[in-house]
């Protein structure tokens, strides 16, 4: 523990340095880490969901106590890189081109409009950001980040929030619990009442979330199977029982189309659901009424979709395998009940820019194939 507590102090004292030395661009800091905190609105427990996910957690829950929340995974623990990364914006031990997500490092930010406090426990890691600390070893500086200079926690002063941690790690198996001190209720609750379970989907690892504060209680499971050569995945919740079936691109497996299904047959997304993922979800609509997930550029808060050559590749990634599957289906060398129902009815949504980009793409790519039906062959 004592090596631990050398780190936190360590990086502190390197973190008051920078401070010092350039005190505008640290109060420069203060003003980014709330821009950021602004545009990822109603997506913060998505961000920390997905790094969860990052970690390889299985299980991930919300739990409510008297003095606010705490947010808990069961993931790898923090290395000596995650604690650093977690202080420092845009630094991530995360890659393009991987299978993670959230490259640009800066996602916990986002929980900066949930409390005043935040606390971290991981492995042997146990510190806290506040303002308020910070401010106490910076008296001159007018405005501060939250999440930058770790402040060490002892238990000797908060041994009530020592014992809860304690209680949780035996309890449910955690290994990482973010403890948020002084929370802003309206926004919890209204993120949490709100959250969409489809927003899992296409995570690798979280196969259970738990949600239980003092007026919400959800318990969502993440189920994967194989059923007639087609990937299933059933997401539960109370008496709901959503089935999606998972396409992927040979190209990159990261490249999916995601089908609801009711009763065996695909049936169209609500317009809600039909966007397009970057792992996570984005707002855009993905053009007709299912899921597309893939290496997605987007724009600081993760929400809308720059057209790089990394979205456009996976975009045409999606486009071909509706193709492939287009003509496997006309062909009848595969079966799809209601396979064609979510292209139909498709209006009032001409201002997505990827309603057009996909039925223009699928025109084309079929333009070019050869369909062969009832020994026919047909262009």
């Amino acid at each position: 523990m004592t090596a631990f507590l050398e780190i936190i102090n360590s990086l502190r004292t390197e973190f008051i340095q920078e401070a010092n030395n350039a005190p505008k661009l640290f109060k420069d800091l203060a003003k980014v880490e709330q821009y950021i905190a602004e545009s990822y609105k109603t997506r913060s427990f998505i961000e920390l969901i997905q790094n969860a996910d990052d970690a390889r957690s299985t299980g991930f829950g919300v739990h409510s106590f008297n003095r606010g929340l705490i947010v808990a995974n069961n993931g790898r623990p923090f290395t000596i890189e995650d604690v650093e990364a977690l202080c420092r914006s845009g630094s991530s031990n995360k890659y393009r081109g991987g299978n993670t997500i959230g490259y640009r490092g800066i996602g916990f930010k986002s929980v900066v409009n949930l409390a005043k406090r935040i606390y971290v426990f991981s492995g042997d890691f146990a510190f806290y950001f506040d303002k308020a600390a910070t401010k106490k070893l910076l008296p001159d500086m007018s405005d501060v980040p939250l999440i930058r200079i770790p402040h060490p926690y002892s238990p000797d002063k908060d041994d009530s929030l020592f014992g809860l941690v304690g209680e949780l790690k035996n309890n449910h198996h955690y290994t990482t619990l973010f403890v948020f001190v002084d929370i802003n209720k309206q926004t919890v609750e209204e993120e949490l009442s709100g959250f969409d379970r489809s927003s899992l989907l296409f995570l690798n690892n979280v196969q259970n979330v738990h949600l239980d504060t003092k007026n919400i209680q959800r318990t969502i499971a993440v189920e994967k199977k194989v059923s007639n050569s087609q990937n299933i995945i059933a997401i539960k919740e109370a008496e709901n029982n959503d089935e999606w079936e998972i396409l992927q691109s040979q190209a990159d497996r990261r490249d999916m189309i995601a089908f609801k299904r009711s009763d065996g047959a695909i049936v169209p997304a609500d317009y809600e659901e039909s966007v397009i993922h970057s792992f996570t979800p984005t707002t855009e609509f993905a053009g007709a009424y299912f899921k597309i997930n893939g290496d997605y550029s987007t724009d600081p808060s993760r929400k809308n979709i720059d057209i790089d050559e990394f979205s456009q590749k996976s975009f045409d990634n999606v486009i071909s395998l509706l193709a492939d599957t287009i003509c496997e289906v006309l062909e009848g060398k595969t079966a799809r009940k209601g396979f064609f129902s979510p292209f139909i009815n498709i209006t009032g949504r001409e201002g997505s820019k990827f309603r057009g980009l996909l039925f223009r793409g699928i025109v084309a790519k079929l333009n070019d194939r050869e369909l062969t039906i009832k020994g026919r062959k047909t262009s």
